[in-house]
């Protein structure tokens, strides 16, 4: 269930998310990054255009090329035998969602709402009374 996954996402040391793309261009493990960031995980995930949109290698986790085995196995050692760095990365990992997420998000918010609102004032016939 939901709520056992987000816990193990907390309790673990690191998360590793390699990033797979199936037939019919099907990308799979990319919903797992967005909650691991969220719940401020020690990430390790595969290197993508999406996961670059977020991730900074090294500051909020640790990005990894796609099918490359052995940087996987070294960002596994350096993260598991770095303490202070791993705290470092899920603190960063929140940061950038707390900071991202209310920023952004307000902005986009509000930007959509006053968009719409003055389409619907000035796009429709109104009557004054």
């Amino acid at each position: 269930n939901k709520r056992a996954f987000d816990i193990m996402l907390r309790r673990a040391a690191i998360v590793v998310v390699p990033i797979a793309r199936r037939p019919h261009k099907m990308v799979v493990g990319t919903t797992t990054v967005a909650e691991a960031l969220e719940l401020g995980a020690c990430l390790i995930t595969t290197s993508t255009q999406l996961t670059e949109g977020w991730i900074r290698d090294g500051y909020n986790g640790v990005l990894v090329r796609a099918g490359d085995v052995a940087g996987y196995a070294k960002a596994i050692e350096s993260v598991l035998g770095n303490e202070t760095k791993r705290t470092q990365l899920r603190l960063n990992a929140l940061d950038t969602v707390i900071s991202r997420s209310s920023t952004e998000a307000l902005v986009d918010g509000f930007t959509t709402v006053a968009t719409l609102a003055y389409h619907d004032k000035f796009s429709k016939p109104t009557r004054c009374r």
